[in-house]
């Protein structure tokens, strides 16, 4: 996570790419919505097993404790 315009990849792949539901991409990017910061920041991130839901879970979860 660093300063940037909001792109998001993830295993190297855009955020789109990587989750195609509307809603699995929102539970990503919620904690930065919920601040204003959104288009603050640029993140890369690899991740691996658990599945989507863990996955999903894991970002919301990092993504809280690296902006509050």
């Amino acid at each position: 996570m660093q300063p940037g315009t909001g792109k998001i990849v993830i295993n190297g792949q855009d955020i789109a790419e990587y989750f195609k539901r509307d809603i699995d991409r929102y539970d990503v990017i919620a904690p930065l919505v919920l601040t204003n910061t959104l288009d603050s920041y640029d993140i890369v991130c690899k991740v691996s097993g658990g599945g989507n839901t863990g996955m999903l879970q894991s970002f919301f979860s990092a993504g809280l404790c690296l902006l509050w």
